[in-house]
């Protein structure tokens, strides 16, 4: 009786949480006029979170909750983008979407992506109330408060998603920063639109003749990532604009069983683009990196990271003992977030700004590794 009433109480966010003239402050206004008069519930924790999304998980004896996929992505379901800001979209659409909304309460979700850097992407996510786990998993990926000392600056992507719509749909609005998610229980559509969408604002934000002092940030171009090296330190490999190797290729010739995952959630996992700041500092994209489920089972590394404590399995196997089966068919659609510290090689295993101690290069990326040396990175050594 107790640990319902608990729950009970958890479910029922008091007056200060539900729906007020604060929860759309932050809003684009297009978007708040979308949202107003609807039920939403803010400042749930972590814990409130993880608690409401035990409704959805299913038992193991490993101790990890294992969270469902049962609208995967579809293969022909692409990634759309509207030209139009949100108030021009067709009226019909938003009326639709709307009406998907409000059948029940929703949870709003934020956090920071590329949070230890100097300029963050805020996320403000939107899920109905019996999709909480999808909301923990979100946070349980982006940073969810600013490192000390830093402003919680930054351009805002807002994150609409429903699973139950009878049809997927994939739409990022560049001109409202907003995303929608309809008919899909799979974060990561939403995970490859936030890179998307903040890759293009840190592309316009730098330019080339910019004096590195500005203290803007640069990107790192062509799937540049760090890793831990045998020294123990960080070190980066840098690909350039030119060079046609990216962060997959390099991921699968360090862990060939992770060659035949898809090449996006390969990307998810490195957590590609980092970003560069003056004075030679790197940090992550995401907190803890979502890693593919597909490859967990044929690499023992990478299986034993993702059964770490804390992590977060999505659309993985219950096996016949009651463990977490990863590698089993059907696991191509799942992932695991992994805790950071847990992170396998090559993943760097810190979540706040690095230096590293060796910057690899490919030949035809000179020009670019010479640009990185001149604002503080150690010198590139050729590859």
């Amino acid at each position: 009786m107790v640990v319902n009433a608990a729950i009970r109480t958890i479910m029922t966010p008091s007056p200060d949480q539900s729906l007020n003239a604060r929860a759309g402050e932050t809003l684009p206004p297009a978007v708040a006029d979308l949202l107003d008069g609807l039920q939403i519930y803010t400042g749930l924790s972590t814990e409130d979170l993880r608690e409401m999304g035990k409704f959805r998980e299913l038992p193991n004896n490993w101790g990890l909750p294992v969270h469902p996929l049962r609208h995967p992505l579809a293969i022909e379901t692409e990634l759309r983008e509207s030209t139009r800001p949100v108030a021009e979209l067709p009226r019909d659409f938003l009326k639709a979407l709307r009406a998907q909304l409000g059948r029940e309460p929703l949870l709003k979700v934020e956090g920071l992506a590329a949070g230890a850097s100097a300029n963050p992407t805020r996320v403000t996510a939107f899920f109905p109330q019996r999709e909480a786990h999808l909301g923990y998993g979100l946070v349980s990926i982006l940073s969810r408060a600013p490192l000390e000392g830093q402003e919680p600056v930054g351009e805002q992507v807002v994150w609409l998603q429903c699973p139950e719509d009878e049809e997927q749909l994939l739409l990022t609005v560049p001109a409202g920063n907003l995303l929608i998610l309809l008919g899909t229980d799979d974060l990561r559509p939403g995970l490859l639109a936030t890179l998307e969408l903040t890759h293009r604002r840190w592309g316009s934000a730098a330019t080339p003749d910019e004096p590195a002092a500005s203290g803007r940030p640069r990107l790192l171009a062509g799937g540049s990532f760090p890793f831990n090296d045998a020294g123990g330190g960080p070190a980066l490999v840098f690909s350039g604009a030119s060079t046609p190797d990216r962060w997959e290729r390099h991921l699968a010739e360090r862990v060939p069983a992770l060659r035949d995952v898809e090449p996006a959630a390969l990307a998810l996992a490195g957590a590609e683009p980092w970003v560069a700041e003056p004075g030679g500092w790197l940090s992550p994209f995401w907190a803890n990196p979502p890693l593919p489920a597909g490859g967990l089972g044929a690499s023992a590394a990478w299986r034993e990271r993702a059964l770490a404590p804390e992590a977060v399995p999505f659309g993985v196997e219950i096996g016949p003992d009651g463990g977490i089966d990863l590698g089993r068919e059907g696991d191509e659609a799942g992932f695991v977030v992994v805790p950071r510290q847990a992170a396998p090689p090559p993943l760097a295993t810190a979540a706040d700004r690095i230096q590293p101690r060796h910057v690899l290069t490919h030949r035809h990326a000179r020009e670019e590794a010479m640009a990185l040396w001149a604002i503080g990175f150690p010198p590139p050594e050729m590859v």
